[in-house]
């Protein structure tokens, strides 16, 4: 589907990263919530840009990372150096 002669932005793949840009730019009243936010936002983003996760694969990463937020500040789950 088109839009003014431009296709819509929802079809292009880096779509689902522009909430998380947004979210990490503007978090709110600060707060243990907002900073656990911007953090979510913050690692899906890293996910995809540096790391080379596919960018469908936004919302999994958002919902592991705030299923398993402590483990990510607190080093409580194992993680593999790259060698």
């Amino acid at each position: 589907m088109q839009s003014g002669g431009h296709p819509l932005l929802a079809s292009h793949p880096f779509a689902p990263l522009l909430t998380d840009a947004y979210a990490a730019q503007h978090p709110g009243v600060p707060s243990p919530q907002a900073i656990r936010s911007v953090a979510v936002h913050l690692l899906t983003l890293y996910g995809v840009l540096v790391r080379g996760v596919p960018p469908k694969n936004a919302l999994q990463i958002r919902l592991e990372r705030t299923t398993n937020f402590s483990c990510c500040l607190f080093g409580t789950q194992s993680v593999q150096s790259e060698a």
